[in-house]
């Protein structure tokens, strides 16, 4: 089990709340027995209607296996070694890696994923090849509140279009609420939730499939 730290409760309890923070205990608690994982599923079809302004300026550009250290650095409440691993096997299974910088420091980084590559990295998510998901999201927690989110979000709609994907989705948890506010203000619309329990180690109810959706969104 991970190591619990004064500082990753105080980081999680910004995220998502003293609610969700007290479900998240609760949840250790049980963990070993029965867990819930609900996800929140999101949809933009083509551009943005309006163009979202953060509150700092900023600048993007790809990233590549060479920023796995300024990465690093910027993820400093998770540790190194499973950091390290997570952003190896995103690489290694065709994630497309997207950074932000302030002023010149990097405060944010996000990931763009197509199919057929989003079965190893999101075994739960089934979309069509001109389609894309977004996740893995980090914001630097200094430079939270200046809506990098849905400006990044944005970005990453307008990279995808440019490479013939007519839809964009992402999914965070319906405790995140800081998360929600910001994909709705890059133009993702609600689609539906996913509702995941592990009993007894075994993962129920862990798919979902874009084909779902009638039509564009």
């Amino acid at each position: 089990m991970p190591r619990v730290t004064v500082s990753k409760v105080k980081s999680y309890w910004r995220g998502y709340g003293t609610l969700g923070l007290a479900k998240k205990a609760v949840a250790c608690v049980c963990r070993p027995f029965f867990s819930f994982h609900p996800l929140n599923f999101y949809v933009i079809s083509g551009l943005p209607q309006t163009q979202h302004q953060p509150r700092c300026p900023l600048e993007f550009r790809e990233g590549s296996r060479e920023d796995i250290d300024l990465i690093v650095d910027l993820i400093k409440d998770k540790d190194e070694s499973s950091v390290r691993e997570h952003l190896t096997f995103l690489f290694d299974n065709g994630g497309k890696l997207f950074l932000a910088f302030s002023e010149g420091k990097l405060v944010h980084v996000a990931w763009l994923h197509y199919c057929p590559g989003i079965r190893q990295t999101h075994p739960h998510v089934t979309i069509k090849e001109d389609e894309a998901f977004m996740g893995h999201c980090y914001t630097l927690p200094e430079f939270r509140g200046n809506s990098i989110l849905p400006a990044a979000l944005q970005h990453m709609i307008r990279y995808a279009v440019a490479q013939n994907k007519k839809r964009c989705i992402g999914s965070t948890s319906p405790y995140n609420i800081a998360a929600i506010k910001g994909i709705e203000r890059a133009g993702f619309s609600f689609v539906g939730k996913l509702r995941r329990f592990r009993l007894f180690g075994k993962m129920l109810n862990n798919q979902w499939d874009s084909s779902r959706l009638s039509g564009p969104e």
